[in-house]
């Protein structure tokens, strides 16, 4: 009788530690915000910001996200237009410095970026950099440029 008492007790041990409080994650960023663009120059403007992935959990515990950039005010991901009134400035944000993959949802030639955290005393972070471009050679009125871009973690 103690053994089945004893295999009851684990029983109801392991089914406790599966009711354990999934992971849970945020993101972060600082920003971009590109520098006075000079239209006379022939050269692109580029910046560098950071995303941020954090999650919380059990330690152990591996966590895969993706993150996605929207389009912003643009149509499109082929090129995303910052905006001061009617005048658009052209410009993109990227996956890696070597600016070859437009960051986006995966869809329309974009790319989502991919990431696995391990949780380590109850927590992780990675940092992701994203590097943005004004496009050169664009003839615009001086004014307040700016985009406002939507970023979704799914995990």
């Amino acid at each position: 009788m103690s053994w089945m008492r004893l295999l009851l007790t684990l029983l109801v041990l392991g089914a406790h530690s599966l009711a354990l409080a999934a992971p849970a994650c945020s993101v972060a960023s600082s920003g971009l915000q590109f520098p006075g663009y000079n239209r006379f120059n022939p050269v692109p403007t580029d910046i560098t910001g950071n995303i941020t992935v954090s999650c919380t959990g059990q330690p152990g515990e591996a966590v895969g996200y993706s993150v996605q950039l929207n389009r912003g005010n643009s149509s499109s991901y082929t090129t995303r237009s910052l905006r001061s009134g009617n005048a658009t400035l052209q410009y993109n944000l990227y996956t890696s410095a070597a600016l070859s993959n437009v960051w986006g949802d995966g869809t329309s030639g974009s790319a989502a970026v991919q990431g696995n955290l391990l949780i380590n005393q109850a927590n992780a972070v990675a940092r992701h950099p994203v590097y943005g471009r004004i496009f050169a050679n664009q003839n615009v009125p001086a004014g307040s440029y700016a985009d406002s871009i939507t970023i979704t973690l799914s995990f």
